[in-house]
């Protein structure tokens, strides 16, 4: 790799990751900013998020104080109050950062916002552009970096170890599988935005990559992690018979637009369970979807759209009524099938609102990061306004500390690897494992009698850890088995810390 020394190292590719190395080059073009994607840039939850960011209606009377209310109820009075305020009324800047750079959301005839209401919100208040604004913001964050001549993107290259070389200098271990060879980066500045750890809880809307990587880091950093116990559940996660390298999700603006949930014989069950129906907060309706699943002995349940106009759907909802028809249902005639799936970690590493942690110099953002926004289950479309705030706080953080240094233009140091020979019966085995595990995981997250899991999940952790170190397996599953046995610890240790002390991995 050219360029081993860097001011700033950037791990990840997401709506975090991505505003941070764009406003640091606008701020301090003077600076070398290297931003690390584990696999194409693209590949990234932002990239996958529908409903939009949730914004404060300035034109409203005590909106904001609303928008705090439902962030308080839907975290189950977990979250920080003043933490939530804070992130709260740096919206209109995030969103006026987004739109100087392109970004065009939706509005009405004449001129305001449109407004979509999800699910926790008592009025609506996300902004977006159709059902696809993950989409179209990534596009015009990437098209911006791509212009700047001050941020290197390196793709495929996997974060495996990171330390502290002096007080002004970090190390970084990249493992770039396309070469077999691990590169060492150093930069004086390390900002994680490695998002979170849903498919480490087997059914998922999250991509593969997205295995709990930053928690593996944080251990060995010794670095404070809280509340990952919390990991949130996405209610309309789709059925598919398909091949998705992701489960695709369908976004909880269409139950705001009034489809409805049934179960297998076409009943509304939402209000049984709680009176706001299918627009409670994530969680209840998740909870209420795998209970009335156990109740009529089926997989899912359905999402019912068909009472409602196809004209709609189709100019709110464009993304929704591809998916369907690449997976061949006609939402003006079929129930479309639908269950609860790991979406959101709410928990992670310890830092401030600029994504400032323990160590000097270290920062953590977006999902891998814990501010105390969300509590024990985010609000609808918190995400990526938490996540872009934190990311304009870090970026303005930084460029008044840092010093511009000179990059070298050698070659990266590199480590040789020699490949270990490949064991299809072990990868089998501890594959068996991972799925064990990964089911395990989903059972604990949704059962709030969590601590007798602790010891199930503990005890197979480490049994794969034990057959990482008797048996050879090709590097990408001893990285990933490695990964997922070192969260899997750590989330069986934060349900034992009583739900939200702080603990340090």
């Amino acid at each position: 790799m050219i360029n081993s020394s860097y001011d700033i190292a950037i791990v990840g590719s997401g709506i975090a990751g991505s505003i941070a190395a764009l406003r640091l080059s606008e701020l301090r073009p003077d600076l070398s900013i290297v931003m690390i994607s584990k696999g194409a840039i693209t590949e990234c939850s932002s990239q996958l998020a529908q409903g939009g960011i949730a914004l404060p209606c300035a034109d409203v009377e005590d909106d904001l104080d609303r928008h705090v209310h439902d962030t308080l109820v839907a975290g189950n009075m977990r979250s920080d109050p003043k933490a939530v305020r804070e992130i709260l009324l740096a919206a209109p800047r995030l969103v006026a950062y987004l739109e100087g750079h392109g970004v065009a959301f939706d509005r009405t005839s004449d001129d305001h916002y449109h407004y979509a209401l999800e699910g926790g919100h008592h009025r609506p208040r996300v902004i977006h552009t159709s059902d696809a604004t993950g989409a179209t913001i990534m596009s015009t964050l990437h098209t911006a970096i791509a212009a700047s001549h001050s941020i290197s993107v390196r793709e495929g290259m996997r974060l495996t170890a990171i330390r502290r070389i002096d007080a002004d200098q970090w190390q970084l271990e990249i493992d770039h599988s396309a070469s077999n060879r691990a590169l060492l980066v150093h930069a004086h500045h390390v900002i994680l935005a490695m998002g979170g750890s849903g498919n480490a809880f087997g059914y998922s809307s999250n991509l593969p990559t997205a295995i709990g990587d930053a928690v593996e880091l944080a251990r060995s950093l010794r670095l404070p992690v809280v509340d990952l116990q919390w990991m949130q559940f996405h209610p309309t996660v789709l059925v598919s018979s398909g091949t998705h390298t992701s489960r695709p999700l369908i976004t909880e603006a269409l139950r705001g637009a009034g489809a409805y949930l049934v179960n297998n014989i076409g009943e509304r069950f939402m209000e049984r369970y709680d009176k706001r129906g299918e627009l409670a907060p994530r969680d209840v309706v998740s909870s209420a979807m795998l209970q009335e699943m156990e109740i009529t002995a089926t997989d899912r349940v359905y999402l019912d759209c068909r009472h409602l106009p196809t004209g709609v759907l189709h100019q709110q909802f464009p993304g929704f009524m591809d998916l369907c028809s690449r997976e061949y249902f006609d939402p003006s005639r079929d129930l479309i099938p639908v269950r609860p799936g790991a979406h959101y970690q709410c928990g992670g590493i310890e830092a401030g609102l600029d994504g400032t942690t323990s160590l000097p110099g270290l920062f953590a953002i977006g999902e891998c990061a814990r501010t105390g926004m969300h509590g024990s289950n985010r609000l609808a479309s918190n995400s990526l306004l938490e996540a872009g705030v934190m990311a304009l706080n870090a970026a303005e953080r930084i460029s008044g500390a840092a010093s511009a240094s000179c990059a070298a233009t050698t070659e990266a140091p590199s480590i040789e690897r020699l490949s270990p020979s490949s064991v299809k019966g072990a990868d089998l085995s501890i594959n068996v494992l991972l799925h064990e595990l990964k089911t395990l995981l989903q059972h604990a997250a949704l059962d709030d009698t969590k601590l007798r899991y602790v010891d199930a999940v503990s005890e197979l952790a480490a049994e794969i850890e034990k057959r990482l170190t008797s048996e050879s397996s090709d590097r990408d599953t001893s990285h990933d088995a490695r990964t997922l046995s070192a969260y899997a610890r750590v989330y069986a240790e934060s349900i034992g810390s009583q739900q939200g002390t702080v603990m340090t991995v």
